[in-house]
């Protein structure tokens, strides 16, 4: 009897390692599916992660070009801005400079106009001077040479 028992618990022992071996073997088949339905997953969603990564870097590029379009734009402005009151300032020191030269030059003609006149009056008084003197000389040479007779 005692070996009959230990022969049924042998069997049973067998029974159970074979029953353990197949839930052993069914698990791990079930592991390789759901890992396989893992790694399908993983893929998948790797995929569409690198997907907005490659439009989101389409993305950046595009607004990193409108902002270096602001950035150019605004520079230019700001540029032209500075360059108009730069050139306000330079071309009214100008019109400035070019007055105060016609200014001085047309004082310069005033100048030599009226020493022209003056110089026509007193050249036209000394001629005046000389003939009037010229006629009392002769006047008076004449007046001499009466008065000698």
């Amino acid at each position: 009897m005692k070996e009959n028992i230990l022969q049924q618990v042998q069997k049973i022992k067998q029974y159970d390692t074979v029953e353990l071996d197949k839930a052993v073997e069914e698990i791990k088949s079930q592991e390789a599916n759901k890992l396989s339905e893992l790694n399908k997953t993983y893929t998948e969603l790797d995929m569409r992660a690198k997907k907005l990564d490659r439009k989101n870097d389409r993305y950046n590029v595009i607004i990193e070009s409108w902002i270096d379009q602001w950035r150019k734009k605004r520079l230019s402005k700001l540029l032209y801005g500075f360059w108009k009151n730069w050139w306000h300032l330079k071309a009214r020191e100008k019109r400035q400079l070019t007055y105060c030269d016609e200014f001085y030059h047309a004082g310069l003609r005033r100048r030599g106009i009226k020493a022209f006149k003056l110089f026509a009056q007193i050249a036209g008084n000394r001629l005046y001077e000389a003939r009037i003197k010229e006629k009392v000389n002769i006047e008076v040479d004449a007046k001499v040479i009466e008065k000698k007779n």
